[in-house]
């Protein structure tokens, strides 16, 4: 065997084992990215979950007073928009967050 021959085995296998290397941390690379997503997404959905939209307020509570401008800039009341059987307030949140 000539030197040549051997330097070019030993280029061949380095190369052979330097892709197979590569393949494996671009595959640990990709999953760990994944299951960081994973957890990211699961998190705050068991956040989302646990938290207590209204602390304050029970079925039934009286709603506090309250002044605001309406769509056409009017100021409206808790006495000026009841009825004769009171007003629903319906809060919703938006689909984009």
């Amino acid at each position: 065997m000539t030197a040549k021959f051997v330097k070019s085995q030993v280029q061949k296998h380095t190369s052979v084992k330097d892709s197979f290397v590569r393949q494996k941390v671009n595959t640990v690379i990709v999953r760990s990215s994944i299951l960081i997503a994973l957890l990211s997404l699961f998190s705050h959905a068991a956040l989302a979950e646990k938290f207590d939209w209204a602390p304050e307020f029970n079925v039934g509570d009286t709603f506090p007073t309250f002044s605001m401008a309406d769509q056409d800039n009017n100021v409206q009341t808790n006495d000026r928009i009841a009825g004769e059987n009171g007003y629903l307030v319906q809060f919703n949140r938006s689909v984009v967050w």
